[in-house]
């Protein structure tokens, strides 16, 4: 079964890329998201630049194909460091970017 998962990795030229890999999963410990000729096939990628900001480093993201909405397919000789789960922060950015969801800063308790 094809499913999707967020990841991200970096490429050869130093970006980060934060997209939904497609991968076929037996189980969460097994997932294998490389297919028969070593490609990822990526889908709504952007690319994470650091940036100084007066708080500190913060992420502008960019767009990695303009308007695509077919999936790509990506060597994996393309690849620097191989996908991995990206922090919290980066999840949320991506919620944000790619979805009409708001993203609560911090839990508001009600009694």
């Amino acid at each position: 079964m094809m499913q999707y998962s967020l990841k991200m990795c970096v490429l050869v030229n130093g970006d980060k890329l934060l997209a939904k890999f497609i991968g076929i999963y037996g189980n969460l410990e097994n997932e294998n998201l490389l297919d028969e000729n070593g490609d990822y096939t990526i889908r709504d990628a952007i690319i994470i630049k650091e940036v100084m900001t007066q708080t500190g480093i913060g992420h502008a993201p960019l767009p990695f194909v303009p308007e695509c909405d077919v999936d790509l397919k990506m060597n994996s000789s393309s690849l620097l460091v191989k996908p991995f789960d990206p922090p919290k922060t980066l999840m949320d950015l991506y919620t944000k970017i790619t979805s009409n969801i708001v993203i609560p800063k911090q839990a508001n308790i009600i009694k």
